[in-house]
Formats: structure tokens, C-alpha cells, sequence
């Protein structure tokens, strides 16, 4: 039998920085886990197969550009496979200097 104790959370790896939007996701689908940044797609999947984080959150599609890559490509040839599903919201604003055209 296992105690409480003898769970821990697991760590997730993802590619961007804190804050980035598949940071965001990390928090929203696993709070409870340790996200874990990766600078490259390649390196969060590499992650995972080495067993250095149990489970990478790579977007794999959007409703703009439709399939994400490379990282569904190499989500694919690493043989992992979709274990569910994080919904984000994607919000871009544009910032400028005060008196900055668009046109410049």
C-alpha cells in the first residue's frame, strides 16, 4: 500500500518559458505537477524518453495553422502518443511606444 508520502507529482516537460502558453497549459490540465521548461520541442520529447520527466505537453495542432510542427512530427517518431487534451486561449496584442505608428 502507498501513503501519501510516497507519491510524487510528476514532472512535465514543455518547450517555451515560464509563462509561455504551454506553461499555461502544464497548470491548467496538472497543478499539481512540476512543469519543466525546455528551450526546444526536441529536447522536452527527449525528456520524456529518457525519463527525465514523466509527461510532455506539446501542442500538436491549433484552429489557425491546424497541425503544429515540427512538434507533431516528432512527437510521432518518438511513439508517443496523445494521453488528452489542454485548451488554451490565444490572446497577441500589439505594443508600441507612445506616438508609434503602425505604419513604422
Amino acid at each position: 500500500m502507498t501513503t501519501g508520502e510516497d507519491i510524487r507529482p510528476a514532472r512535465i516537460s514543455y518547450q517555451g518559458a515560464p509563462g509561455a502558453f504551454s506553461h499555461e497549459a502544464c497548470m491548467d490540465l496538472r497543478p499539481w505537477d512540476v512543469p519543466v521548461a525546455f528551450e526546444t520541442f526536441e529536447g522536452a520529447i527527449q525528456a520524456v524518453l529518457t525519463g527525465d520527466c514523466d509527461l510532455a505537453l506539446i501542442p500538436l495542432e491549433n484552429t489557425t495553422v491546424g497541425t503544429v510542427e515540427p512538434a507533431a512530427t516528432l512527437v510521432r517518431e518518438a511513439g508517443l502518443e496523445p494521453l488528452s487534451e489542454a485548451w488554451r486561449p490565444i490572446r497577441h496584442a500589439l505594443l508600441g511606444l507612445p506616438d508609434a505608428r503602425l505604419s513604422d
